[in-house]
């Protein structure tokens, strides 16, 4: 962060401690924030960095997780310049704040781009003024050609368009999409959650929905005319391979659009999560040995 960001920060905090009147029992001009100084994260702050995340209600990083995020990240490679991992705000006491910062690859329309996406933006309290200056680092960095700030509290969003980011121009982006494989089951749950019906209620609204959902079902016709063409297999994450390249190169030369990086390379990446208690399973679809989905 420049001076001028520094000096900024620390002139909000005097004004509003100015302004704030003691009430009794308050906590006392002890807890005032002591001075603090924003860097960029260094691999030696995981430890602190860890504490904060837990102190802030996040998940805590380790030692393997961030050397795949910085080390084994298939963007790094690419990248013209240097990448940074994210910053920290830091007193004499520890590190008071952190907004990381995980490198990705993107294609569009024949270019490959370096993506910086937002993580885990965590500060103290006492220091809430200065999120702004971690975020400005972020979107300020050099090397980087698209920024992404996803999952992001209401607060973050509006911090991200005061420094002019802008919102996805995609009208139901955040709208929840259902799949449901057992239709009983779910207008019974969904019914009882909604309206605390009572359980003959329930089933009786329950018999309906699903009905409505086979019925739309027949409407639109049988598949199984379909299905011969196709088969559907499982393998591991590790047996990603040259066909993963074959239909990922054919997808590039299709109708231009922002995706994100699919190949082999980067795939095996993303779904191999160190110390990860879930397995991640690979479905492919061919059609007449040739893999297209």
């Amino acid at each position: 962060m420049t001076r001028a960001m520094d000096y900024a920060a620390d002139s909000l905090l005097r004004l509003m401690r100015s302004r704030h009147r003691p009430i009794a029992g308050e906590i006392g001009p002890e807890n005032v924030p002591i001075p603090a100084k924003q860097r960029e994260v260094r691999f030696s702050d995981l430890e602190n960095v860890a504490r904060l995340q837990e102190r802030g209600g996040l998940p805590k990083d380790n030692e393997e997780h961030w050397c795949r995020l910085w080390q084994q990240n298939p963007a790094m490679s690419v990248a013209k310049s240097q990448l940074s991992m994210g910053w920290v705000l830091e007193t004499a006491q520890g590190i008071v704040g952190y907004q990381g910062s995980i490198p990705l690859l993107y294609q569009f329309g024949g270019r490959t781009l370096v993506a910086a996406v937002g993580t885990s933006l965590v500060i103290e309290p006492a220091y809430r003024a200065r999120c702004i200056g971690l975020m400005a680092s972020f979107y300020r960095q050099r090397g980087v050609d698209l920024f992404l700030m996803t999952f992001a509290m209401p607060s973050v969003v509006e911090l991200s368009k005061a420094l002019h980011a802008k919102a996805l121009n995609q009208h139901c982006y955040d709208k929840k999409l259902f799949w449901v494989l057992d239709a009983h089951q779910f207008f019974a749950k969904a019914l009882a959650a909604k309206f605390a019906f009572g359980s003959g209620m329930v089933a009786v609204g329950s018999f309906l929905g699903s009905s409505v959902l086979r019925a739309d079902t027949l409407r639109r016709g049988p598949r199984g005319h379909l299905t011969n063409k196709f088969g559907v297999t499982k393998i591991e994450v590790t047996d990603i391979g040259d066909e993963f390249q074959a239909l990922w190169q054919r997808k590039l030369t299709e109708v231009p659009r922002l995706m994100a990086d699919r190949s082999p390379a980067s795939l095996r990446w993303h779904f191999t999560i160190p110390g990860s208690s879930s397995t991640a399973t690979v479905l492919c679809c061919r059609r007449f040995e040739r893999l297209v989905g």
